[in-house]
């Protein structure tokens, strides 16, 4: 069907529809393969526009895929305040749509529980391109979406697209989410511009956010976009205005570059793992640019991450290297943001790492970075994150000035990406083997390395070691130095009754590197016997010291930085390479065959199924474990990747609508969230209307500088302030002495075991007090007393019952 020239499907049900229904008026799988043209047409107050469902164009003498050959050009999707739109533009299983210069509105401002969210473009298992329409002659005309719950909603369970979604100077005008993402491979997402809110929004009162991109959403280009509401800075805290948000975007190595953002309560929310576990390189935020922006940079815990770790790339931002005699410095390895001045009023922060609580054993944090920034006249261009969470000095946020290098102008530090240039075939071909082999040595001497290979082993010696074996113990731990574990060092800290503070000390000395682990950290915390002051400042030392581990570690992280950007610009390349498709699409599966780690293997088994091929697709899936050696962890993601491709495989060949049972196979698997099968089966079901999801949001709770507290003798300072308790140990009864330093509507003490449960807890009148409390019923051992005023913990402290 074509629609043209100011043609018009108005009040419909849905307006387009690429396939036959059956006689119960539902869709049949097996006719689908329409094509839908719009241009300079218009779809106007129907529920659904256009819906294309499932299908794969293959030339019909080469046998090669092609991209569907459906298109909107000018195209109009309107609905007025008198009709509810659900979705303008459904895709569903298509490639290759081209969209440009289409404008996508929605003009009916009901919103609520009970209103169905609106779509601009809801795509699923798709690949489009969202684009100007440039004639020949003329203006250019640019694609717009305006008023949805999600101006473009994309979401994929692991198909291989044939072509990538690419959505390019794109206005997306006052959206709650402009853009959604969830397990997206390579997305381009350039140069677009994001009104998040102004003073006539329709969801104002409602957290909104530009560019969403949710778990294991990877290698992507988010380049050259802007982001601002225009809003005064009066409002900017209240209606939660958000530019981007990274979501446990996984462990590979990504770049947020380059974007602008503007009068927003955070610029860049970064949450869960975007950080890989074991050399700690992933997602680096480079060359953004923040004006009045109440917190520029909050990076964040969530419930459920998806990796070991939590937090972004260690080195965000690099030291230029030597150059060769005669040459400057390079200045586009520092970080090169440039941060809002403080805005009269608020008390955000230019960065926000989220750290561990030493008195909060069980609190999550994020892991710490370096921040590397311009060190010549660096105040002069905002570069330095003046006001940090935690405030400086501080090692989980560690800002390292460049002395060698200056940003003199925005495009020498932070040149663009998108000038056009292509790929040079050869030299990032070389890249990829040379830093593939470089990464497979340095991981092979590390397995070696630490924890002298064995570390179940080694913490096996550590937890089993007795009273009588100190000696021996601390012998063992410093002859594996410079390489044990952070499990291992975690467990020795817990030995207080083998290692004495001055053992432990001694080893952690001569493994520096621990001393940058928050959760090595916080374990020293926890002895009862506190570590003495000079004892942690000589620990404390290390962490800015190169260890042998630290060496090895960021050699490692370096190397897979450079074979992730080669692999993903050759991938780039051969996607967007039409002139011979069946070559292009040898040489990715030359590429992903060769890879001596899981991820693109997976890749690979998902576009042999995606082909219909299963053949190849499940040799592919059982090559994994015979080529590559994989952790418990590994095996498990794996097992749950080959349930779920063996599910969808049987929904394509059978009967390509899912019945009950393989639903119920997929929710299993959905309970394994934390895995990319658990994320491609939730997104299946999603897809199909049996789950419903809510992506989370991240915020600061409060808004305001909160006191930084390191470790034992910060903690006993912080203490001495609110919270004093004696004697202590304590026998019948013990006394807390209360000093609150603020106003408060409620207030009590609460006692609790190590396991976190509730044993006692009394009611605070006033601000100063001195309250008995008895021990009676309560069994001997250590508990914590927490200060709770106003909903808060404000203090906490130790308690030692003995009978």
């Amino acid at each position: 069907i074509k629609l043209l020239n100011g043609g018009k499907i108005s009040y419909a049900q849905n307006a387009i529809e690429t396939i036959m229904h059956d006689s119960r008026g539902n869709p049949d799988p097996y006719t689908s393969g329409g094509i839908a043209m719009i241009s300079d047409g218009a779809i106007y107050n129907c529920i659904n526009g256009v819906i294309l469902y499932p299908y794969e164009n293959v030339h019909p003498v080469n046998g090669n895929i092609m991209g569907n050959a459906s298109y909107f050009s000018r195209a109009h999707f309107y609905n007025d305040k008198n009709v509810l739109c659900n979705n303008q533009l459904i895709l569903d299983e298509v490639d290759g749509i081209r969209i440009k210069g289409s404008t996508f509105e929605n003009q009916n401002n009901a919103t609520g529980s009970l209103i169905p969210p609106s779509y601009g473009l809801n795509s699923y298992n798709s690949s489009f391109m969202v684009g100007n329409y440039e004639p020949t002659a003329g203006d250019t005309v640019q694609s717009t979406f305006t008023k949805h719950d999600y101006g473009i909603y994309a979401t994929s369970s692991g198909r291989a697209l044939t072509e990538l979604i690419s959505i390019n100077s794109t206005y997306f005008d006052n959206n709650k989410t402009g853009i959604y993402m969830s397990a997206i491979d390579k997305p381009q997402i350039t140069r677009n511009e994001f009104l998040i809110k102004d003073k006539y929004a329709k969801f104002l009162g409602n957290e909104s956010i530009g560019l969403y991109l949710d778990t294991y959403s990877t290698a992507f280009a988010v380049e050259e976009n802007s982001f601002y509401s225009l809003l005064s800075l009066g409002n900017i805290e209240t209606e939660k205005c958000n530019g981007i948000t990274a979501n446990n975007t996984g462990e590979d190595y990504n770049e947020i570059y380059n974007n602008s953002f503007d009068r927003l309560t955070v610029g860049i929310a970064a949450a869960g793992t975007n950080r890989e576990g074991t050399s700690n390189y992933g997602l680096c935020i480079k060359c953004n640019d923040f004006r009045n922006t109440i917190n520029d940079v909050h990076i964040t815990t969530s419930t459920d991450p998806v990796g070991t770790k939590q937090g972004i790339d260690y080195h965000q931002g690099d030291k230029a290297p030597v150059p060769p005699p005669g040459e400057d410095y390079d200045p586009t390895y520092a970080a090169g943001n440039t941060f809002s001045k403080e805005i009269e009023g608020f008390t955000g922060y230019n960065y926000y790492n989220e750290d561990p609580d030493p008195s909060d054993p069980g609190k999550k944090f994020c892991e710490p970075i370096v921040y590397t920034y311009h060190g010549i006249n660096a105040s002069k261009h905002n570069v330095i994150p003046v006001i940090t969470y935690p405030e400086q000095p501080s090692n989980h946020l560690k800002l390292l000035p460049d002395i060698h290098v200056e940003y003199i102008s925005k495009d020498a530090a932070c040149p663009s990406n998108l000038n056009g240039g292509g790929t040079e075939v050869m030299a990032m071909s070389t890249q990829l083997e040379s830093s593939s082999e470089a990464t497979i040595a340095y991981s092979d001497t590390l397995d070696i390395y630490v924890d002298g290979g064995n570390t179940t082993g080694l913490n096996l010696d550590v937890t089993a070691s007795m009273p009588d074996e100190s000696l021996e113990l601390r012998q063992q731990l410093l002859d594996e130095s410079p390489c044990p574990s952070d499990t291992v060092m975690k467990s020795a800290a817990g030995k207080e009754d083998v290692l004495t503070n001055a053992m432990l000390r001694d080893v952690m000395v001569a493994n520096p590197q621990s001393a940058k682990s928050p959760a090595v950290m916080q374990s020293i915390n926890q002895r009862e016997t506190a570590m003495p002051d000079y004892m942690m400042e000589e620990i404390e030392e290390g962490t800015g010291i190169m260890g042998g581990r630290d060496v090895l570690t960021s050699n490692l992280a370096k190397n897979k930085k450079k074979r992730d950007k080669a692999l993903n610009s050759l991938l780039l390349h051969y996607m967007t390479d039409t002139a011979n498709i069946s070559a292009s699409r040898d040489s990715i599966i030359n590429l992903l065959q060769n890879r001596q780690y899981p991820e693109p293997r997976y890749r690979l088994a998902m576009l042999y199924m995606g082909e219909g091929d299963s053949a190849n697709a499940f040799n592919a899936l059982d090559n994994i474990e015979y080529d590559l050696e994989l952790s418990d962890k590994e095996e498990f993601a794996h097992g749950l990747f080959v349930d779920l491709a063996e599910l969808q495989w049987q929904i394509k060949a059978d009967t390509t609508i899912a019945d009950s049972i393989h639903i119920e196979a997929l929710f299993d698997i959905t309970d394994n969230a934390n895995t990319i099968a658990g994320i491609y089966a939730r997104n299946m079901l999603v897809s199909m209307g049996e789950m419903e999801y809510q992506e989370p949001h991240y915020f600061p709770v409060i808004l305001k500088s909160k006191p930084i507290f390191g470790f034992n003798r910060d903690k006993d300072k912080k203490q001495n302030s609110f919270l004093k308790i004696f004697p202590n140990p304590a026998s019948d009864y013990f006394t807390a002495e209360t000093k609150i330093d603020r106003d408060f509507t409620e207030a009590w003490l609460m006692l609790l075991n190590l396991e976190g449960k509730e044993i006692k807890k009394l009611d605070l009148p006033k601000k100063r007090n001195q309250v008995i409390v008895t021990t009676e019923k309560i069994v001997p051992g250590t508990y914590l007393l927490k200060l709770v005023v106003n909903g808060k913990v404000l203090d906490s402290r130790k308690v030692i019952i003995v009978k």
